[in-house]
């Protein structure tokens, strides 16, 4: 027997060595050899292979390698069928491995082995079943074989932080079997199903025909590559354990969370797990994700086109050295949980990648479980020891690497993290002599991790690691990686804890210099500026990286900080005869531009006239950085820089154009004119717009030439973008131009079908459709069936585009303009052009969760960003389509809005589509989009009947409502707030069921509570040893977040008291008590101001029934009006008219009360100045309501002569029409007081009315506008008082008069 298990064993080792073998049929053959293995036999054969020091470092590598992958698939499938007795052994020759390995790296495999399956002996209680691997590791640590030190630190920083957020596997151990009834169990050979096993399991069933059983749910339900096959297929292996043991597999759990899913699809742990995400974890994979969202419709990759001041600035804020990226699909798939999940995913199963992957991001315990407090101190001094063995380097760096995961996978805990803070020494320590040996950089980005997650750890060395990391950067003997790693670290500490950065900032004289010196670190290229191709830069170089950190700086310390020690350099930089420090000199300021924006803005002249001298600079690259400079600070400053400079900047930019010679500077220049024309006034631009139209047309004509004789198209792809942009700030004066371009352009659409031209085709099919846009459609109809038909034909003739081929978001994007110009007439093409737009919208992207085995030695692809989750797997989306998804989500949102009725053939597809994508978390703009599309969609859908709007709706509010429940955005959750609102404004009194309004209302409960949550903990802030100034911008750029959330709020109960009166009031009183709170006089302002704005809903649609909540709101509303907050005012004055208008009787006293308040905002010597004009006028309004609808209390005759004379008002539309309409009332009923006597206000009267059409105070569509032209034509009949009552106006106001009464009567 011993002789059969020899040969087996080398026989075993043979297949492994096959597994390595460079012959593709072999490899084949030997995986598909190994798959067919049982996974007993395979766990015997691996652990004695790792065992075997007779055998290669390879192929002890390689069984390690998969041996761990054994543990982290599907374990709880195969372990509890491995008997006890091996179980143990497998465990014991494990931990002997680990002592006995001399190789190293074979020694690190066999580690991450036992950590693995260390992570499955974790119950679901958090007990550790594997109390053996904490005592050898403990023993380890406390060896004096630095070998066995290292292990033990090793298996301590592979569990607890490597995957800190890695799911935790089911523990594989049923019950509480013994081992002999194990054994038992297996001796019998002849067992039978027992009916009795189905009770209570509906998912059980037994084929009497075949003698099987089989599990229906996981059959229906199961995802690929996951389910036990044996258990779809049948299974004959009879026993009550297994039957207990498949219920709790977390295949079959997950097959039942699929079925409940389908049902009730806002149950999914998905959204449950992200909701639970900390706010912190969220925002930093959301910043990852959110810069892995290339624009593939370029061409480019992500960095060159957020980079291109054509397109804004937005840099990657992870430097390339620190991202995976992966070129290829997995192809592993099959040989652990990890590659199956990524495979089931590349086919698209997003629902599995969500339900299981989102998972891996979540806090679960470390190896320690539910005991690492009583640990905590055996950890330390084990970490501590370790630290101290300086005669054993890999010790200490495994000690380092074992703390900072440590640390990183218990960041809330901010006593333990204390409790390790004497340990930072030694770790600071650790980082520098590994700098010193330059053989591991792992330290490094240890150093990072920690800056990123637990921050103020480092607040104690930072005298110590601030030098240090100056000192990295500025050593050239070192690689760039080393000097990149340096500088990332302290960026990243800016960015995390920027307030605590500013308290050293006695170091940014010497950081600032060694940033630009790296900036400086160029290679001259000669052909660098005739490419025809855009630069693609190298993000591993330290031109590029420093660039980058200089932007992320300035955007994390402020201006204040960061702005003076880089114009300190500057200056000298330009001076300098090297083109490269006047590059690098232009290129800092574009990348400080948007952080030192407030400090900028007071010095931008001096800044455009240092910059304007380079575009006439010798060198190309020069002028290309000049362009850049200008470009971006058009954008960063707009549009006050082109309102003060455009007499400089549009002259000198039209000149670098003709530089034909240099290709990429003269597309830069006309990119740049891109950047100035989108934020400049139009009434500027059109100053400069023939000369900019004849230097356009003729580069365009020179590069039409080129583009045919040399195939170059670079110049033209960028012209045709900046001619696109001028005509859209230009609007219906670029109509003198538009017979000069219009042509040519759809010359080009009909000709460039080569597929290297299909960049060049998208831009001008997006060009030929902004000019339409512009002029309008009265002269754009002279081509519009020409431009739909070349559209039509373009998008049948390249039907199989790829999803990432640019034309494809550029021809959405078209025929939603398209869309716009021709209103209803568009509904004609709906047909042909919707195939492409959903397909777009439906498009469901790649994700994927690798290993670090299989994430080695892959090459870099701009489609696909990594995050990494630990040290052990790395969690990526495919970039390539998000834009387009985006884009054509909110085209549909456009159809919806400007069809109507006419898109109610779609309106249940795009539903289908939209409803889902609520919960899209890998991209903002898609749930956005999603959300503002419902009200327009139920609006469509009308034309079909009540019965299929309700239908539609029934599908449509509880997903939404569970959009704003688990909505992980602060900036998206308003946006599904007023989804709601205004839905509920659309479908009217009764649209909510019991059930929906009670989640409502919990919902805003929730909300509410987090506003003044929030609120709190930023006055915490307030009082941290880390406050400043530029802490307190931060704060209030949180405030305004948060008062646009309570802005939605507010709109949601005015949707609801609009629509149900004084029915939602009992309702109301679920939430009645946070808006007393938030109407306290201690509370900011714009808390009080949204607060009565809900009071103001109260009487405005409950009228006299408001009168039970006046205890609550009265009394502050009356103090309110005078308040020093003019939005307050406002909404107090507004309050007080409907009470007046809508609440009757009961508050006739209150109303008196209010006059003296009203009279004095309305008197104020600054009432119209412009911040005050709003408030006054809704005082105003209040007056004339109480005159008009409650003034028993008030003595009128005394009230209407200030009244009169505070006429005109114009500013606040709304109100303007309550206010005109009572002077029509008045003048119509011929009252004394405002005619006058013998009619002596008359010339008044007119002049009142004039100035009100002039200033446009009074739709024309509204009724009280008739009535007051009716007064005039009145006047009219007696000419010569008419003659005397025109002579008192402006020559403007009688030029509005004449006209609107000319209208009236033709």
């Amino acid at each position: 027997m011993r002789g059969k298990m020899a040969d087996d064993q080398a026989h075993f080792e043979v297949l492994l060595q096959s597994l390595m073998s460079t012959d593709n049929n072999v490899r084949q053959q030997s995986e598909e050899a190994y798959d067919k293995l049982p996974v007993p036999s395979k766990l015997t054969f691996l652990v004695s292979a790792c065992r075997n020091q007779i055998t290669s470092v390879e192929t002890r590598t390689l069984a390690a390698v998969l041996l761990r992958r054994l543990f982290s698939g599907n374990f709880e499938e195969f372990w509890p069928q491995v008997p006890g007795d091996m179980q143990t052994a497998i465990k014991e020759q494990l931990i002997l491995s680990v002592q006995e390995e001399t190789s190293v790296p074979v020694r690190r495999k066999i580690c991450d082995a036992v950590s693995e399956l260390a992570r499955n002996m974790i119950d679901d209680d958090d007990n550790m079943n594997w109390p053996e691997v904490l005592k050898f590791m403990f023993e380890c640590a406390s060896s004096e074989q630095p070998e066995l030190k290292e292990s033990a630190l090793h298996i301590f920083r592979y569990f607890e932080g490597a995957q800190p957020n890695k799911k935790r596997k089911e523990s594989g151990l049923i019950g509480t079997q013994t081992e002999k009834k194990k054994r038992y169990e297996l001796e019998i050979t002849d067992r039978q199903f027992k009916p009795h096993w189905k009770n209570g399991r509906s998912w059980l069933f037994y084929d009497e025909e075949l003698n099987t059983m089989k599990c229906l749910l996981c059959k229906e339900h199961g995802h690929p590559g996951k389910i036990s096959k044996s258990w779809v297929q049948g299974t004959q292996n009879f026993k009550i354990d297994t039957v207990k043991f498949h219920e709790k597999s977390l295949a079959h759990i997950d097959a039942e969370k699929s079925q409940k899913n389908t049902k009730n699809p806002d149950q999914a742990e998905s959204f449950v797990a992200i909701r639970q995400l900390s706010a912190a974890n969220m925002a930093h994979y959301r910043s990852r994700f959110r810069n892995a969202h290339c624009v593939a419709k370029r061409d480019w990759s992500f960095r060159d086109y957020m980079k291109n001041p054509g397109h804004g600035k937005n840099y990657t804020r992870r430097p390339e050295y620190l991202r995976n990226t992966t070129k290829e699909r997995i192809d592993a798939a099959g040989h652990s949980g990890v590659e199956d999940a990524a495979a089931a995913i590349l086919l698209n199963d997003f629902d599995y990648e969500i339900e299981n992957l989102i998972w891996c991001f979540r806090n679960v315990p470390g190896i320690f479980g539910n005991q690492q407090a009583h640990y905590i101190d055996v950890i330390k001094q084990m970490l501590s020891q370790s630290l101290l063995c300086k005669d054993h380097p890999a010790v200490v760096n495994e000690a380092v690497k074992a703390t900072a995961a440590f640390l990183v996978a218990n960041d809330k805990q901010q006593s333990l993290i204390s409790h390790f803070k004497d340990l930072l020494p030694g770790i600071v320590q650790a980082i520098a002599d590994s700098v010193t040996t330059q053989e591991d950089d792992a330290l490094m980005k240890c150093l990072i991790e920690m800056a990123e997650n637990v921050p103020k750890f480092l607040r104690s060395q930072m005298e110590t690691i601030f030098p240090f990391c100056l000192k990295v950067i500025s050593d050239g003997n070192l690689p760039d990686m080393w000097r990149q790693l340096g500088m990332e670290a302290i960026v990243t500490l800016s960015e995390t804890a920027p307030a605590m950065v500013r308290k050293f900032d006695k170091f940014m004289p010497l950081l600032v210099p060694q940033i630009l010196a790296l900036m400086v670190d160029l290679e001259d290229e000669e052909d660098w500026s005739v490419q025809d191709e855009p630069e693609e830069e190298d993000t591993d170089s330290n031109a590029i990286a420093a660039e980058s950190a200089l932007d992320r700086l300035a955007c994390a310390l402020g201006g204040k900080t960061m702005l003076p020690h880089i114009l300190s350099s500057i200056p000298q930089m330009l001076q300098n005869a090297d083109w490269r420090y006047r590059h690098a000199a232009l290129m800092a300021i574009s990348a400080c531009a948007e952080g030192c924006h407030q400090q900028m803005e007071h010095m931008l002249g001096n800044i455009i006239d240092a910059v304007l001298p380079f575009l006439k600079d010798p060198h190309p690259r020069v002028r290309y950085a000049a362009c850049n400079a200008l470009g971006q600070l058009s954008t960063d400053f707009g549009p006050t820089l082109q309102k003060k400079f455009h007499q400089k900047l549009v002259s000198e930019l039209l000149q670098l154009m003709d530089d034909d010679a240099n290709p990429r500077v003269q597309a830069h220049s006309a990119a740049a004119l891109v950047n100035f024309s989108e934020d400049c006034p139009k009434t500027i631009l059109v100053q400069y717009l023939d000369v900019i139209m004849i230097k356009l047309e003729q580069v365009l004509s020179r590069k039409f030439k080129e583009l045919m004789e040399r195939g170059t198209k670079m110049v033209l792809e960028q012209v045709v973008t900046t001619l696109a942009s001028v005509a859209d700030t230009a609007e219906e004066k670029f109509i003198t131009h538009y017979d000069k371009f219009m042509p040519s352009l759809k010359y080009m659409v009909q000709n460039a079908i080569q597929p290297e031209l299909k960049l060049l085709r998208g831009k001008t099919i997006e060009c030929i459709s902004l000019i339409g846009l512009a002029v309008g459609k009265e002269k754009f109809v002279q081509d519009c069936s020409e431009v739909m038909q070349l559209l039509l034909k373009t998008q049948t003739d390249q039907a199989d585009m790829a999803d990432d081929d640019p034309q494809i978001s550029y021809m959405i994007s078209a025929w939603a303009r398209m869309c716009k110009i021709l209103g209803k007439e568009f509904q004609q093409y709906l047909p042909l052009v919707m195939g492409p737009v959903l397909r777009a919208a439906s498009l469901k992207p790649e994700v994927a969760l690798l290993d670090s085995e299989d994430m080695k030695d892959l090459e870099t692809d701009t489609d696909w960003q990594f995050v990494t989750v630990g040290d052990q797997q790395s969690f990526g989306i495919r970039t390539a389509g998000l834009e387009e998804k985006a884009t054509a989500c909110q085209m549909l949102v456009c159809y919806a809005r400007e069809l109507k009725e006419g898109f109610a053939e779609y309106a249940e597809e795009v539903v289908k589509i939209m409803v889902p994508l609520l919960k899209f978390y890998f991209h903002d703009d898609i749930r956005i989009a999603a959300s503002e599309s419902l009200p327009y969609l139920i609006d469509c859908a009308k034309i079909r009947g009540e019965q299929y709007v309700a239908e539609m709706w029934n599908y449509i509010c509880p997903n939404l409502l569970k959009a704003i429940e688990i909505e992980p955005e602060q900036s998206v959750l308003p946006e599904h707030l007023n989804s709601v609102a205004k839905c509920i404004e659309k479908l009217g009194r009764g649209c909510l069921s019991q059930e929906n309004i009670t989640l409502l209302m919990q919902l805003l409960d929730k909300q509410l509570q987090e506003h003044f949550k929030r609120q709190a903990e930023r006055q915490e802030k307030r009082v941290d040893e880390d406050y400043d100034e530029i802490v307190e911008e931060t704060l209030l750029d949180e405030d305004d977040e948060d008062v646009y959330v309570l802005s939605k709020i507010s709109d949601t109960v005015h949707s609801l008291f609009g629509t149900h009166k004084e029915e939602f009031m009992p309702v109301f009183e679920q939430i009645l008590p946070h808006f007393v709170k938030l109407l306290g006089p201690e509370r900011p302002w714009p808390d009080r101001q949204w607060a009565l704005c809900v009071w103001d809903d109260v009487l405005e649609h409950c009228g006299p029934h408001s009168i039970k909540y006046q205890e609550y709101f009265l009394q502050n509303m009356l103090t309110y009006l005078c308040d020093k907050s003019g939005e307050v005012r406002q909404a107090a004055a507004y309050g007080i008219g409907v009470m007046a208008q809508f609440g009757g009787v009961n508050y006739a006293q209150t109303l008196s009360e209010a006059m003296p308040s009203l009279m004095k905002v309305i008197n104020d010597p600054e009432s119209r100045s412009p911040e005050n004009v709003n408030p006054t006028e809704n005082a105003i309004s209040a007056v004339t309501k109480i005159c008009k609808y409650n003034a028993s209390c008030i003595n009128l005759d005394q009230v209407l002569p200030f009244w009169f004379s505070w006429l005109p008002v114009w500013e606040d539309e709304d109100e303007a029409v309550h206010i005109y309409g009572y002077l029509c009332d008045l003048i119509e009923m011929n009252h004394p007081i405002i005619l006058g006597n013998e009619n002596c206000n008359l010339p008044r009267i007119v002049s009142i009315i004039a100035e009100a059409l002039d200033k446009e105070a009074v739709d024309k569509e509204e009724a009280v506008y008739q009535r007051l032209i009716n007064i005039i034509l009145q006047l009219q009949g007696n000419q010569e008082v008419f003659q005397i009552c025109l002579k008192q106006l402006t020559p403007e106001q009688q030029q509005t008069l004449s006209e609107a009464v000319s209208k009236s009567t033709a």
